[in-house]
């Protein structure tokens, strides 16, 4: 009740987003706060598509 931006969100029923130890160690590709690529997979780069997130980066 006391969060700013909850307004009319019960925070005991809403739905959770896992949120990773660090973008680094999260390998959760469909992140739109992820700050960094994951430790292991190389950066993506297409100047011709826009995504929601970030980064695409290879899948291993």
């Amino acid at each position: 009740g006391r969060l700013v931006y909850a307004g009319g969100i019960d925070p005991a029923s809403a739905p959770t987003t896992p949120i990773g130890v660090t973008c680094r160690l999260c390998h959760r590709a469909a992140c739109t706060a992820r700050a960094v690529p994951p430790i292991g997979r190389d950066v993506l780069a297409d100047d011709y598509t826009r995504t929601a997130q970030p980064y695409t980066f290879a899948e291993s």
